[in-house]
């Protein structure tokens, strides 16, 4: 949908997600459970995201989630 989706540092290490318009308005951002130490590969298509992650075990492991907007 022509957004740009930022991904940042933020508060302890922990990685967030700000979500622009294509009028260049900040229209969400989004923390997450990613840390900068091992920043995922992740894929944003309309209202879902695709991401690899580590499980316990240091296994790739890809997750999927929609996105739901207040």
């Amino acid at each position: 949908e022509r957004r740009l989706w930022v991904l940042r540092g933020a508060a302890r290490g922990q990685l967030a997600l700000d979500v622009w318009d294509s009028s260049g308005r900040q229209i969400a951002t989004l923390p997450t459970a990613m840390t900068t130490q091992a920043p995922p590969i992740f894929r944003v298509q309309g209202e879902k995201v695709a991401l690899v992650s580590l499980d316990a075990d240091d296994l790739p492991t890809i997750v999927m989630a929609r996105i739901g907007l207040p």
